[in-house]
């Protein structure tokens, strides 16, 4: 099978890259930059160059191949504060694989987050959306809603990079938040250790995780 790999040269794509090579796939991978590119080339796979927010190169990249391999992610713009922006590229980038692909037969694989995974049971992408579950945690992405970690460490960077705050302060808003969870936290896995504010869910235990790594 040929296999259109968006982010064939990062963390997780290279090693996909790789294990679909050695399984006798050949590999089409997405390439912004020219390092990007030629780590790809050096991988043996064949490159093609663009951006992951050219949906019209995705739709045609897909539809030259036998299934996707969506690995791709804005890290950029997601850490330098803009983490909804760099969800709602991520989603139109999935809606425009689907586009391409619909009615095909042909497989479109994405990366997914396991925090939200309920331990011990088997996702599948019509989940329910129960308290923990996948389908939650991809429904909230989609809508804007997304779960920390991922917040606390883009806004806890920007923080302690540009020195808007102190570390103290950002270690007691954490410590602040530990005690409100305790009285208004949402139940999700069988804990206690969310606030629910509709538009994102915190979780302060995560937050404080990195305003004591920082402060320390």
């Amino acid at each position: 099978m040929r296999i259109f790999v968006t982010g064939a040269s990062g963390w997780i794509g290279s090693a996909t890259t790789a294990e679909l090579l050695a399984a006798g796939h050949s590999v089409l991978g997405l390439a912004r930059s020219s390092s990007s590119a030629a780590a790809i080339s050096a991988a043996g796979a064949e490159v093609r160059r663009g951006e992951i927010t050219d949906l019209d190169l995705l739709r045609e990249s897909a539809r030259e191949c036998d299934g996707v391999v969506n690995l791709a992610f804005r890290h950029d713009i997601a850490f330098s504060g803009d983490f909804p922006t760099a969800i709602k590229s991520d989603l139109a980038a999935i809606e425009a694989f689907g586009e391409a692909l619909e009615g095909t037969g042909k497989p479109l694989v994405i990366a997914n987050g396991l925090a939200g995974l309920k331990p011990g049971a088997i996702a599948y992408e019509h989940d329910d959306g129960a308290a923990g579950g996948a389908g939650e945690s991809r429904r909230a992405r989609s809508s804007g809603a997304f779960d920390v970690p991922q917040v606390a460490a883009a806004i806890a960077g920007y923080f302690f990079t540009y020195g808007t705050v102190s570390y103290w302060v950002a270690y007691a808003v954490a410590f602040l938040l530990l005690i409100v969870v305790e009285f208004f936290g949402t139940v999700g896995m069988g804990a206690q250790r969310w606030i629910d504010l509709g538009f994102i869910r915190l979780q302060p235990s995560e937050m404080m995780k990195f305003t004591l790594v920082m402060l320390l």
